[in-house]
This record gives C-alpha cells, sequence and structure tokens, in this order.
C-alpha cells in the first residue's frame, strides 16, 4: 500500500498557524468529556472538561501545548499549503534510507473543499532528513519524539480527527486511540 499524503491549508501569522482562525473550522463540532457533556471545539477553551470521574479542568485549551510554539520559519501570513503524511511515514523512511529512491504515494488533494476540509489530526511537520526512524518497533523507543507529526489537540483530545480509509477501501493502520467528535 503507498503512503498515504494529504494536501491541506492553514492561515498564518507571522509564520505561525492561526489557531484561532483554525478553531473556527470546527464550527458544530463536538467531544465528548468523561462525563459525557458535549464541548464545542470551535470555542477554542472548553470549560468544565471533565478528564475522568472526578478530575475536571476549568479551562482547556482544545490545541496541543506545543501548538502556539511551532513556526514554519518565513514570515509568511494569510493561507499556505501543506503536505501532510496520514500514513505510511515508515515507508517513506524506507525508501529514502534502504532503497535509496523515490516512493509512490497516495496524493488526496481537495481543491474545491481546501477550507472546509476537516483538518488532520496532526500539524504539518517539514520533512526534512535529520531523524529517522523505521520502524514501528523504534518509534516505540522514543515515543514522544513526535518527528512526523505533532498532535493538533490537547493530549485529552487526541486524534480525534483520524479518518477511517478503510471505508474507502485502504487498507491503512489502525487507529491508536478510540476518542470521537460529533
Amino acid at each position: 500500500m503507498p503512503p498515504i499524503v494529504e494536501k491541506h491549508s492553514y492561515d498564518l501569522r507571522g509564520g505561525f498557524i492561526d489557531l484561532d482562525k483554525l478553531s473556527k473550522r470546527f464550527k458544530n463540532t463536538y467531544v465528548k468529556d468523561a462525563s459525557g457533556n458535549l464541548h464545542e471545539v470551535s470555542k477554542r477553551y472548553l470549560t468544565s472538561f471533565y478528564i475522568d470521574e472526578v478530575s475536571k479542568l476549568p479551562h482547556l485549551d482544545i490545541f496541543h501545548s506545543n501548538a502556539p510554539l511551532i513556526n514554519y520559519g518565513l514570515p509568511y501570513n494569510g493561507p499556505t499549503d501543506f503536505h501532510i503524511v496520514c500514513d505510511g511515514m515508515h515507508r517513506i523512511d524506507f525508501a529514502i534510507e534502504i532503497l535509496n529512491k523515490p516512493i509512490t504515494v497516495i496524493l488526496v488533494d481537495m481543491p474545491y473543499k481546501k477550507d472546509k476540509l476537516m483538518p488532520y489530526y496532526a500539524f504539518p511537520v517539514p520533512f526534512r532528513p535529520t531523524i529517522r526512524l523505521s520502524s514501528k518497533r523504534s518509534e516505540i523507543m522514543f515515543p514522544r519524539l513526535e518527528r512526523d507529526k505533532i498532535h493538533l489537540f490537547n493530549d485529552f483530545l487526541k486524534k480525534v480527527l483520524h479518518y477511517d480509509w478503510s471505508e474507502g477501501g485502504l487498507n491503512v493502520s489502525s487507529l491508536r486511540s478510540k476518542a470521537e467528535i460529533y
């Protein structure tokens, strides 16, 4: 199975993703807390969010704690396109490290829905050959490296945006979290 790459567009402000604009793309989208309460994700800061049966956070930013620090290195402002490896990063690493030749990928590009496409569950990370993890085993050895994916949402909401590619007939890796978004 070839790796899957999606083309996404995010608004940048001075090289940083405009998190307030990004949160607006989740209008009418909800996530459940541990008590079953629905919280609208587009509000960005959730209130009274239960992380388990008794523990409640008074305020919770929907975005990963590192999100405000991610800068794409150039003072860009406005919409910027990114290609995100959604599945098959290890196969790409193998092609670069071992085969030393290009690899065929499936590119998902929906230009007419660019602003309406639900963001991927991770921020785009520029692909540079600085760190290589070519197997699932090495990924387990370095679990917090986040080399190819920096999660978009806070750890309590992690991976709720992952697509189920099997519905489209693509047999790709399974989702490691069962969190849901409504």
